[in-house]
């Protein structure tokens, strides 16, 4: 009886040992059989009030996906601006409204980045017309893989709405900017920007400057000033672009029609 026993012992281990190789798909529910409740492992998105710098540890805590409005802020307004700082990808939301008044400053500071997205579905970006700030800065050796800027509306103050100046990517979609006293688009050193639809307007005396030994390649889009295309680099514009005024250089490859 003891060494019987002693075989249905030794057949159960064979048995759950057999089962422990076995795959995944082995234990696979019958059909017919109910599922497990589906419950989303993604958290949300944390909704940036300014002064946070988005960096490996931040996201380590945080995620990676972020929002921003005015209807976050205290004050009803941004009074701090977001560092982007880390070598993981970053996507900033825009679900409302922003406005930001820090004199000599940016609101999007990119000093390191792989991919930066920034989704807008029609809100206005905007700063103080009067003070020296930008909306969107690479800094001058900063690593960036590309930064994309999908919709929205933005308005500058007495600097360039957006600079671009890492040597990396950038690529903007259906994008409106206003400016008044700069250019609505700065690019220096070796970035590659690509530019599809969208309005540009300055009242100043470049709207979009492709400087350095850049490339910018323009599909569509409607782009107004009074030297509405700078280039130093290389430079590409569809038949479909609309330009409202002069060129600013004669080195443009214009497939203008």
């Amino acid at each position: 009886m003891r060494k019987k026993s002693m075989r249905i012992v030794s057949a159960a281990l064979a048995a759950c040992m057999m089962m422990s190789a076995l795959p995944v798909g082995a234990f696979a529910l019958d059909v017919g059989a109910a599922p497990e409740s589906s419950v989303s492992t993604q958290a949300a998105a944390v909704q940036l009030v300014g002064g946070e710098t988005i960096d490996d540890t931040f996201i380590a805590q945080h995620g990676s996906n972020y929002t921003m409005s005015n209807a976050y802020t205290e004050s009803g307004e941004y009074t701090n601006n977001v560092i982007i700082d880390t070598t993981k990808d970053v996507t900033i939301e825009v679900t409302g409204d922003i406005n930001y008044n820090v004199n000599n400053s940016r609101l999007w500071h990119v000093k390191k980045v792989n991919d930066l997205t920034i989704k807008n579905n029609g809100h206005t970006v905007q700063v103080d017309s009067t003070r020296y700030i930008q909306i969107l800065r690479e800094e001058y050796g900063a690593q960036v893989g590309k930064i994309t800027v999908d919709g929205g509306v933005y308005k500058g103050g007495t600097d360039s709405v957006f600079q671009f100046s890492s040597g990396g990517k950038a690529d903007l979609k259906n994008v409106t900017i206003e400016e008044k006293t700069s250019a609505a688009i700065y690019s220096n050193s070796s970035c590659e920007v690509t530019i599809t639809g969208g309005k540009y307007t300055t009242s100043s005396d470049v709207t979009v400057a492709n400087c350095g030994t850049g490339t910018m390649n323009i599909y569509g889009g409607t782009f107004e000033g009074n030297q509405v295309l700078q280039n130093e680099g290389t430079m590409f514009v569809d038949k479909d672009a609309t330009i409202i005024g002069t060129f600013g250089t004669a080195d443009v490859v214009v497939n203008y029609g």
